[in-house]
């Protein structure tokens, strides 16, 4: 009962220093991903705490078996919420700039927040369904030009798909912790470690090594994934020395795969690493 130790050390200090909790604010939640793992009881200042199996944390909606589903679903309601706000009150009265900019600013930025942690990558009913809100975005800002496919569009307009965009995040990310831009708790070692000796690559000092997941949830995670998508990038990117020069490398190798890979309605097109079988591409969709 250490964690009731802790709370009730907790409760002490605050009343000490007259700064209380609200306990009816406060709840348990147990992360396990086994079928019967019952909670244990606790208690703050007395009141015993409430039992969830989802709670939002800094914006996030952490759930008691570390899937984002609700996540997930939960950011695709905010975002149309906002797109329909769009719709109604902008629909004929700004040129198509400026509905980019209010698109960028109001409906993407709910699905990039935080995307390291919760992006989609192997399920493709959620890769869809992220994928659903920039269709019908595209259609709202395209105006005339809506019977266009969804890649048409995005070309016209200049957007990544949304999964290419989530990708660009987590390897703009990683590139901040490799240049140490980002401040870690840990030694960045603790997270990656690159490929030393022989290699097949063209460089291994640029080869991160991948992680041996037995669950698909672990096999997701970004510092598994971040490896195999930084892996298959060509490595003239990988070398770049500013930030900057890196993100337009980026931009211009994921609106070449726009022009030359994706199809809206195949799933295998979504992302460089196939949501199907795992394999990487990056010249073509996968033909699994």
């Amino acid at each position: 009962m250490n964690l009731q130790r802790d709370l009730d050390a907790l409760s002490t200090w605050s009343v000490s220093n007259e700064l209380f909790f609200q306990p009816t604010k406060c709840f348990n939640l147990r992360i396990s991903r086994k079928r019967n793992s019952p909670s244990r009881n606790y208690s703050l200042n007395g009141i015993s705490l409430k039992v969830v199996k989802a709670e939002k944390d800094l914006g996030v909606l952490i759930s008691s078996d570390m899937t984002w589903k609700d996540h997930i679903i939960m950011v695709v309601a905010l975002a149309n919420k906002m797109l329909g706000f769009l719709k109604r009150n902008c629909a004929g009265l700004v040129n198509r700039e400026a509905l980019l900019r209010l698109y960028h600013s109001l409906v993407r930025s709910h699905v990039c927040f935080c995307s390291q942690v919760w992006a989609p990558q192997s399920t493709v009913n959620t890769l869809f369904l992220v994928e659903g809100i920039q269709r019908r975005a595209s259609r709202f800002m395209v105006g005339k030009g809506s019977e266009l496919s969804y890649r048409d569009r995005l070309v016209k307009l200049r957007l990544l798909p949304l999964n290419y965009w989530l990708e660009y995040l987590d390897l703009v990310f990683f590139y901040k912790c490799l240049n140490n831009m980002v401040d870690f708790t840990c030694e960045f070692d603790h997270y990656f470690s690159f490929v030393q000796g022989r290699t097949r690559r063209a460089n291994a000092a640029h080869c991160v090594k991948t992680n041996y997941a037995r669950s698909s949830l672990f096999r997701d995670y970004l510092f598994n994934r971040i490896a195999i998508i930084w892996n298959g990038i060509p490595e003239d990117i990988k070398v770049a020395t500013t930030l900057c020069s890196f993100k337009r490398q980026l931009k211009s190798f994921y609106f070449k795969r726009l022009y030359d890979v994706f199809d809206g309605n195949n799933v295998r097109s979504f992302k460089i690493i196939c949501p199907k079988c795992r394999r990487v591409t990056i010249l073509k969709a996968c033909s699994c």
